[in-house]
C-alpha cells in the first residue's frame, strides 16, 4: 500500500501500475477520494498506468451527498460550488491523465461512480454492472461531468456517422431524465456509457488483474486527451424528445 485514507487507498499493483481503490460504506466518493486522486495521478505519471477499482460489494454508489445536503440546508452556496468544482476537476483530471487510466466497474456503479468510469481512458466492466446517472432521483442533475460527456459523445458519434445528432442527444436526455440503470454491462454501449474499445469481463475475481493488463496494453499508444475547445451544437437538427 502506497497511501491510505478512510475512503480510499493507493496500491502498487507492480509493473509500474498503481490502483486507486475505493472503500467504505457503498464505496461512495467523498472528499478523501477527491484529495487522493491527484496524488494517484502524480504517482502514476512517473510510472506507466493507473487502475480505478475496488474489491468491495459494489464499485461505487456515487458521490457522498451528506455534506452536500447539509450545505444546501445551511444555504452555503459557495461551499456547494466548491464541492461541485472539486468533483469536476477530478473527472477532467482522469480524462486528461498523462498515463492510461482504466476503470474497473462492477455491481452498483451509480452517479459519481459512473462519471469516474466515463472519464477514464478506457473501462473494463464486469458483466454484472448496474451503471447509470441516477441523480435525478434525488432531485439533482449529474454535476461531475456526465451530462457533458454524454452530449460530447452524441455529437462525436453523429459526426462520425454523418447522421442527425438529434436522436443521439435524445438518447442522452432519456438516459439522464429517466435515471436509467443498465441491467448488464452489454447494455452500456447502447446507453452511451461505454464506448467502442471498452471491454466486458466475466471473471469478477480476476477483474483487477485484467484491468492492469488492459492498462499496460494501452501504454504504447496512449496520448493525453486534449481539452475540447468547441464542438458543433445540434442547432436546427434538434428534435423534440
Amino acid at each position: 500500500m502506497v497511501a491510505n485514507k478512510p475512503g480510499c487507498s493507493l496500491l502498487d499493483l507492480g509493473d509500474g501500475v498503481f490502483a486507486l481503490e475505493f472503500h467504505g460504506k457503498m464505496n461512495t466518493i467523498g472528499a478523501d477520494v477527491l484529495q487522493m486522486l491527484p496524488q494517484a495521478l502524480n504517482r502514476a505519471r512517473g510510472r506507466v498506468a493507473l487502475v480505478v477499482g475496488s474489491q468491495g460489494a459494489q464499485f461505487s454508489a456515487g458521490a457522498d451527498l451528506m455534506m452536500l445536503a447539509f450545505a444546501m440546508q445551511m444555504k452555503q452556496f459557495a461551499e456547494i460550488e466548491r464541492m461541485v468544482r472539486a468533483f469536476q476537476d477530478a473527472t477532467l483530471a482522469l480524462k486528461s491523465a498523462q498515463v492510461p487510466v482504466v476503470a474497473a466497474p462492477y455491481g452498483l456503479t451509480l452517479g459519481g461512480g459512473c462519471e469516474f468510469t466515463m472519464h477514464a481512458t478506457a473501462a473494463l466492466a464486469h458483466a454484472e454492472t448496474y451503471m447509470g446517472l441516477v441523480e435525478i432521483g434525488a432531485g439533482l442533475l449529474p454535476a461531475g461531468g456526465g451530462t457533458k460527456e454524454l452530449a460530447l459523445r452524441a455529437v462525436q458519434t453523429a459526426t462520425a456517422a454523418d447522421a442527425d445528432v438529434g436522436p443521439f442527444i435524445a438518447r442522452a436526455f432519456r438516459t439522464i431524465g429517466l435515471a436509467r440503470v443498465s441491467t448488464c454491462a452489454d447494455e452500456l454501449f447502447d446507453m452511451g456509457l461505454l464506448r467502442e474499445g471498452d471491454r466486458v469481463c466475466m471473471d469478477l475475481d480476476g477483474q483487477l488483474g485484467a484491468a492492469k493488463a488492459f492498462a499496460l496494453a494501452l501504454v504504447p499508444t496512449h496520448r493525453p486527451t486534449p481539452p475540447v475547445a468547441a464542438f458543433a451544437a445540434p442547432g436546427a437538427a434538434w428534435r423534440r424528445v
